[in-house]
């Protein structure tokens, strides 16, 4: 994070100190033409124009981005300065200039990213209320009340729409083409309230304040605001386990999602304060020259206004969000160009103070900058092109592990060993990403781990291995931990040949590394349920029913806590409760098909069935069943068996229905089937 942050700054200094007018014209319309190209990419994603190339995102596209909300910050910062390019250029120029903004417009709406819509919003009201009119240009004045009009018609419009479903209905599609933006927005006009606003944002907000307050002065560290989340975070916090903009639901929150919360967290209060006096300061000189300085040309007034337009809206858009390395990239070339615009003697002072001392260096001129170009060759290979392919590689590993349903077992397992073929041979190399490279690692046994059963032990085993090298490097990192007491609590479970000593050095580790995990992270049920787990293996059931109270009593709204509890009755042979504490469990969300369990349940509840004969169970296995039934529809045993209970609860329709499923899977079976059938009473 240091690195990336100084590389940065230097970027900005060199290019206000070395650039020219020219130069900064040649690299804006490079930007653009950048900018456009991505913006392309993204609606060839969204309309699926190029889906043999290109691969579709109906939803929201992320483009080159990797996001949605990343790609729209990008867009946001570089919507306003075309336009006043447009405003100081005339023909084909201009053209090209507006037609640039409309388009990122337009992508940034696709994106449906609400933070970007404010902030476009504010930085167009701030371009056209505060335009610098010193011609008295008439276009301006009518773009005034055009945009007031249309501010006027919008509120119209929501009240009239309120009053039309069916309008509102065609207008949230799904397939259309602002229909994401439109059903992302429309809730919150609809009933506006800051809480929806902030929705799970707010919450990881309030952790992030609490864990700046332990660390006001210097942070926890650039890229370390996972650290300080995971100390303070709490699950009872509404919506606090999903990640704005996550797919998913995880509670692993690596930014605050607010530029000064992460600026604070992670580098402390004094550089928030000197990041927002850096860009007041730039506001305030880019206002000087627009105000103060009725000499200057016409051309630099109307791209600092464009410039200062640009910050409003990124800052606005940042305040929910972000950045990434392409949206550093833009808000620290525009800073080295505001240094640009401010600096009044433009290129002579600088010149005469910095360039023309380099070009006056004695002899040894040559050896130096021969020295600093393998330098940069070196930097340039080893901090930019190596990651750069290695993170390429990675994305394929990514690819190969996303297992498809509609896969069969056979191609999931050339993807796999593919998969452990590729990261093998970039984990060996060293690099700065080795603990990026390693956690990565970990995803691939994590996905691939089912796959290759008689492997189970052998991939633990490389789990540990690799979870120790991460260790060193990122000693205070939650999951590191987490996973470690996972992998060696599979090895202990698994491993049949272990010797007592290896044996008795495995749950020595399991419990310090999940006892580490809870010392870095107080509230994390999931580690709980590590432990809860290893003390069931161990046969500690006093241990394992203390935990699993103390799981519940953090939020008992967390299923995974209450199966947890039904596995320790289960376990110390007290199934009565076992079964309630298992129907709570599914009550609070804990979802049996999802957690591959349902082998687990069927078996449970069989076994009462047998024991009492109590048609609740048979009801419960029904279900358990039916769900089998989705995720293996021609297993005929499933078929026969949901008969059987079907005829037992006498829904005896829906037995002879299984029943002859069971003969059109299995045809041998005609004879059990025909037998089946004489034992349910005639229509």
């Amino acid at each position: 994070g240091f690195l990336n942050l100084a590389i940065f700054i230097l970027f900005a200094i060199f290019a206000f100190l070395i650039l020219k007018t020219k130069d900064w014209k040649k690299i804006w319309n490079f930007v653009f033409i950048v900018g456009i190209i991505v913006s392309l990419i993204a609606i060839s994603q969204k309309f699926n124009l190029l889906g043999d190339f290109i691969l579709a995102y109906s939803w929201r596209p992320v483009s080159t981005m990797g996001g949605p909300m990343f790609l729209a910050l990008f867009l946001v910062l570089l919507t306003f300065l075309p336009l006043s390019f447009a405003a100081i250029n005339k023909g084909k120029k201009r053209f090209f200039y507006l037609v640039s903004s409309l388009l990122f417009i337009f992508v940034i709406i696709l994106t449906a990213t609400r933070s970007a819509f404010l902030g476009i919003g504010f930085g167009f009201l701030f371009f056209i209320f505060f335009y610098p009119n010193q011609n008295k240009l008439k276009t301006i004045k009518r773009l005034k009340v055009l945009l007031g009009i249309l501010l006027f018609l919008g509120v119209v419009a929501a009240f009239v729409l309120n009053s039309q479903p069916g309008v509102l209905q065609k207008l949230t599609k799904e397939d259309t083409a602002f229909g994401p933006a439109f059903s992302r927005i429309w809730p919150m006009v609809e009933d506006f309230s800051i809480e929806k606003i902030l929705s799970s944002r707010g919450s990881g907000w309030k952790v992030g304040l609490q864990a700046l307050m332990d660390r006001p002065i210097l942070g926890y560290g650039p890229e370390n605001f996972s650290i300080a989340f995971d100390r303070y975070y709490d699950p009872n916090l509404p919506g606090i386990t999903k990640e704005p903009g996550g797919a998913g639901s995880t509670g692993w929150w690596d930014k605050g999602h607010n530029f000064m919360l992460d600026i604070a967290v992670t580098a402390g209060i004094p550089a928030l304060i000197i990041y927002l006096l850096l860009f007041g300061f730039l506001f305030y000189k880019l206002q000087r020259i627009k105000q103060k300085e009725p000499n200057l040309n016409r051309n630099k007034i109307l791209i600092a206004h464009g410039i200062q337009a640009t910050f409003i809206g990124y800052l606005i858009t940042n305040f929910f969000n972000f950045d990434v390395f392409s949206t550093y990239l833009i808000s620290f070339l525009l800073i080295g160009y505001s240094l640009f615009l401010i600096n009044k003697n433009n290129q002579s002072s600088i010149k005469e103070i910095v360039i023309k001392p380099l070009l006056n260096i004695s002899w040894w001129k040559p050896l130096l900058l021969f020295a600093l170009f393998v330098f940069l060759i070196f930097f340039i290979y080893n901090y930019n092109l190596k990651p750069l392919l290695i993170n390429k590689e990675l994305n394929i590993v990514y690819l190969l592990t996303s297992i498809n349903k509609t896969d069969k077992n056979i191609e999931i397992e050339r993807k796999c060993e593919l998969a452990f073929q590729k990261i093998d041979k970039i984990y060996l190399s060293s690099n700065i990403l080795d603990n990026y490279l390693g956690l990565n690692y970990i995803d691939v046994i994590a996905n691939c781990y089912g796959i290759f059963p008689e492997r189970k032990i052998q991939l633990s085993y490389k789990a540990i291995e690799i979870l120790d090298e991460i260790k060193k490097s990122r000693p205070h990192y939650t999951r590191t931990w987490l996973f470690d007491g996972i992998y060696t609590y599979n090895i202990l479970r698994d491993d049949k040949n272990l010797n007592l000593k290896t044996k008795e050095e495995l749950i020595q580790r399991a419990y310090s590394s999940f006892e580490k995990a809870h010392q870095l992270s107080l509230k994390r049920q999931s580690i709980y349920i590590g432990l809860v787990k290893l003390d069931l293996l161990l046969e500690r059931y006093k241990d394992a029913e203390r935990r699993v109270e103390e799981c519940i009593n953090i939020n008992d709204e967390f299923g995974d806590c209450w199966w947890a509890k039904a596995l320790v009755y289960i376990n110390s042979g007290q199934v009565e409760k076992g079964t309630e504490a298992i129907e709570t469990a599914i009550e609070k969300g804990y979802n049996v098909v999802e957690k591959s369990i349902l082998g687990q349940l069927i078996n449970i509840y069989g076994e009462l069935a047998k024991k009492t004969d109590d048609l609740h169970y048979y009801q419960v296995l029904s279900y358990l069943y039916e769900k089998s039934i989705i995720l293996k529809p021609k297993d005929f045993q499933n078929h026969a068996s949901l008969a059987y209970i079907y005829s037992k609860l006498e829904r005896y329709d829906e037995a002879r229905k299984e029943t002859m499923i069971v003969l059109e899977l299995s045809p041998e079976s005609k004879q059990s089937v025909e037998e089946f059938l004489k034992t349910l009473p005639a229509k």
